[in-house]
């Protein structure tokens, strides 16, 4: 999470003008309503920092566990989990690549423990 946060926004007012994404961890505005129910809050849970914690926590654990390697995770949070296979090194625009997402997510937690 502080990786990510580092990546994106962190700040939790922040809406991206390009895709609508919201919040410290640019949550896009589809995925809120239903990654707040799965977290165990109301689909219309305020976006609150400690809400966006606790519903950015959620997905990224599952993410995780799907995909057994945080570089996996960051994929799927920035590609899709449909796409966080997808390792590819193309830029979408002003937007970094899968790979360069990844790495940079990475890069900002620091070495992980083995």
């Amino acid at each position: 999470m502080r990786g990510l946060a580092g990546q994106e926004s962190g700040n939790p007012n922040a809406v991206n003008p390009d895709t609508g994404a919201h919040g410290a961890w640019q949550v896009m505005p589809a995925n809120w309503s239903k990654w707040a129910k799965a977290a165990g809050l109301a689909p219309d849970a305020p976006k609150t920092l400690d809400n966006q914690r606790i519903v950015v926590r959620h997905q990224l654990v599952g993410y995780f566990i799907a995909w057994g390697s945080w570089d996996n995770a960051a994929r799927a949070w920035y590609a899709g989990p449909g796409r966080h296979a997808f390792h590819s090194e193309h830029q979408e625009g002003k937007y970094p690549s899968v790979n360069a997402y990844a790495r940079s997510v990475l890069a900002k937690v620091g070495p992980l423990p083995c």
